[in-house]
Order: C-alpha cells, then sequence, then structure tokens
C-alpha cells in the first residue's frame, strides 16, 4: 500500500483540526469583515454580488489551510527520504 494512501485518514484529520484552530483565532477578524460588508451592502446595494463573491472567496480558508499542510508534508517526508532516517545507513 502506498504510504500517502495510509497516512490520508490523519492528514484530513490534521487538516480538519488546523482549520478550525485557524477560525477560532480568525474569530474577530471575521467579524469586522462580515460588520464592514454589511455596512458596504447597505450604502451600495449596486454592489452586493460583489461583495458576496468576495466574502465567499475571503471565508475559503480551508482550501488555503489544506494545499499548505499536504505541501509541508509531502517536504517533510522528502526531506526524511533524503537523509534516509530511520533507514539503515551503512555511511553513518
Amino acid at each position: 500500500m502506498d504510504m500517502m494512501k495510509w497516512l490520508e485518514p490523519s492528514i484530513a484529520k490534521k487538516i480538519d483540526d488546523i482549520t478550525e484552530v485557524c477560525d477560532n483565532a480568525a474569530e474577530s477578524m471575521d467579524n469586522r469583515f462580515r460588520e464592514e460588508c454589511s455596512a458596504l451592502m447597505r450604502e451600495l446595494p449596486e454592489i452586493q454580488e460583489s461583495l458576496l463573491m468576495l466574502t465567499d472567496l475571503y471565508f475559503n480558508r480551508q482550501t488555503v489551510i489544506e494545499t499548505a499542510y499536504r505541501n509541508g508534508f509531502s517536504d517533510g517526508l522528502f526531506i526524511v527520504k533524503k537523509i534516509g532516517f530511520g533507514e539503515a545507513n551503512p555511511n553513518p
């Protein structure tokens, strides 16, 4: 079995955990963003569609977190393989 397939459930769980931490850390900033968008929608209803699109983009942090975590994890595995960590190394 491929190592990444075996690790996938753990990776997915870690991404969910990190997303929750990021969401909690950004809560006050998120509230401020919502307040500002709501104020703009009230004052400039003609830009409501654009503001809704920006809001969707702003709150799509799950995709960014997943990409960053997976890339970091892959880099870590590459480094481990490159230095031979955990393998019998006849040339210490």
